[in-house]
Formats: structure tokens, sequence, C-alpha cells
């Protein structure tokens, strides 16, 4: 899995939450502040911002917002896909066991 992408707000509590929670488990990250994109520009239908418009309307506007591998979830699934990653998997575990 790619580094994750927090899209969220400096004032924002529940984004700073997150980044404590990201960084308490070791998983580098990027910030990118959701002002800053959702900004009409030139360019705002091919630098992403529209689907990451979408994903704030598909979280009834709920901060952050991270990007994992291209797809947009709230930051609750994306912990959850991160905290299953990082997990051994019960077949590698088995094989350890086995092999000592």
């Amino acid at each position: 899995m790619g580094r994750p992408v927090l899209y969220g707000k400096d004032d924002c509590a529940e984004c700073r939450e997150a980044r404590a929670a990201l960084e308490a488990l070791g998983v580098a990250h990027e910030f990118r502040s959701i002002e800053d994109m959702l900004k009409a520009d030139d360019g705002w239908r091919h630098n992403g911002s529209l689907d990451l418009l979408a994903a704030l309307c598909d979280s009834n506007g709920q901060l952050p917002i991270v990007e994992l591998d291209g797809v947009y979830c709230t930051f609750r699934e994306a912990l959850e896909k991160l905290k299953a990653e990082a997990r051994p998997s019960p077949i590698s575990q088995d094989k350890a066991v086995q092999q000592a």
C-alpha cells in the first residue's frame, strides 16, 4: 500500500487526531489542505479536486478524507485497512512457527 494522503484543515481537531494516530502507528503520510484543493482554478478537473469533492460529499463533510492508492475513504476506513495490512497473516505466522 502506498503512502496515505490526508486531506483536512489545519484547525480541525479530528484531522490533528488522525495525524497523531498515524504517527503513533509509524505510518508515514502526507497532509494536504482540503481548502487549497477545492479552490476553483483552471486545473481543478485534472488535479483530483473533483474526486476529492465527491469523497467529501460521500462522507457527509466529515474530515479528514484519506487517499489510499488512489481511492478516497474516511479516516476510520483507512485506519482499518492500514491496521489490517500491518498485521501478519495467520499463514505467515504458521510458517514462522514451523520453521522455528
